[in-house]
């Protein structure tokens, strides 16, 4: 059976129109992925800094630093070390965007490649064209006195 005209247009719609939505939800699950992971490296160099600041101070308030709790020779002890735990805090607490854009990168990067391996072939339906690659060319067999053979006849276009 064929399909009717209707059928083809209405088939071959739906089979382009996912496989639009296919490289839409899996170029923009690509860019998700990729801009949650490179969030993460970035912000890991970040929070090493900070990290590395916040020990600083840390270190100041030990006994024998600058910032002994028995001396307390510089005045800005407290507040630097405050400072310096605050930021860390913000940057450790900013990593879950790039967690969750990662995530919801994989998961669009997912649904694209769905979308796309279970696509069907819009042009399925279409009729093929005839090919006239060898023309009209047809093989008769041929029967003679004594013996026979095979005929190729037609015509080349």
């Amino acid at each position: 059976m064929i399909p009717t005209p209707e059928l083809r247009a209405a088939y071959r719609s739906r089979t382009t129109s996912q496989r639009t939505w296919g490289y839409i939800t899996t170029g923009v699950g690509a860019a998700l992925t990729i801009g949650g992971a490179t969030y993460l490296i970035i912000n890991k160099h970040q929070h090493d800094d900070k990290e590395a600041a916040f020990q600083q101070q840390l270190a100041r308030a030990k006994p024998g630093g600058d910032c002994d709790a028995t001396t307390q020779t510089a005045p800005d002890c407290d507040v630097a070390l405050k400072l310096a735990l605050n930021d860390l805090d913000t940057v450790t607490s900013h990593q879950k965007y790039g967690w969750i854009a990662g995530g919801v990168g994989v998961a669009t990067l997912g649904l694209g490649i769905v979308l796309l391996v279970t696509n069907d072939d819009p042009n399925r339906y279409e009729p093929k064209p005839e090919s006239d690659v060898f023309g009209k060319l047809t093989l008769a067999p041929l029967f003679v006195r004594g013996g026979g053979g095979v005929v190729l006849s037609g015509e080349l276009r």
